[in-house]
């Protein structure tokens, strides 16, 4: 993972932001990585959460291919704020009561596991976890355990999220990976 100032974090949000306005305003305009520092260049994942100023989960959306750094907070912020099922496109009015929230995931590392219980004593770091299954997979980013801080209910969590029960974790086809997050929040 990239070590980043804060004039980096602070371009990174603006880029974010930015995303977000202009595809309101009809434009589409991703960043020119000509002029960007370096480390916003490097590939990696995002997601952006977007969160109405009282806490409330607003769009949260990202993307697992590696992109430009920028490039890839650009499109995860469009994603979160148009296109996350859970809700409907965020509107103009909106934009000015909402705070963004960047996460760039670190590399996905395989977590091998023998049962649920092995499974579980195996989450006491509390990472992020990728589901991938031949008919679905999920994400759930680190922060999610402060919402949910019981290992079994953030593995049902993330079973859901794929649309499968807590038997999925005994499918042999499963496959789990861990990682962290480097996290940047607007002010």
């Amino acid at each position: 993972m990239v070590t980043l100032t804060e004039d980096e974090k602070r371009a990174l949000i603006s880029i974010a932001r930015n995303a977000i306005q202009d595809t309101l305003e009809g434009r589409r305009l991703p960043p020119s990585l000509e002029n960007l520092p370096e480390a916003l260049k490097v590939p990696a994942r995002t997601f952006v959460t977007i969160n109405e100023r009282e806490g409330d989960l607003r769009g949260c959306m990202g993307t697992l291919t590696p992109l430009p750094l920028a490039l890839s907070v650009y499109e995860s912020a469009i994603n979160a704020a148009f296109h996350d099922p859970r809700f409907p496109p965020l509107t103009l009015p909106e934009l000015d009561n909402v705070k963004l929230h960047i996460s760039i995931l670190s590399d996905f590392i395989p977590l091998e596991y023998t049962g649920l219980d092995d499974l579980i004593n195996k989450l006491k770091s509390k990472p992020g976890l990728l589901l991938v299954h031949p008919l679905g997979r999920s994400l759930l980013l680190p922060s999610v355990w402060e919402k949910i801080p019981d290992p079994y209910q953030f593995l049902l969590a993330l079973a859901n999220k794929a649309g499968f029960g807590p038997d999925i974790y005994a499918d042999p086809r499963t496959k789990l990976f861990y990682f962290t997050t480097e996290e940047i929040a607007e002010e």
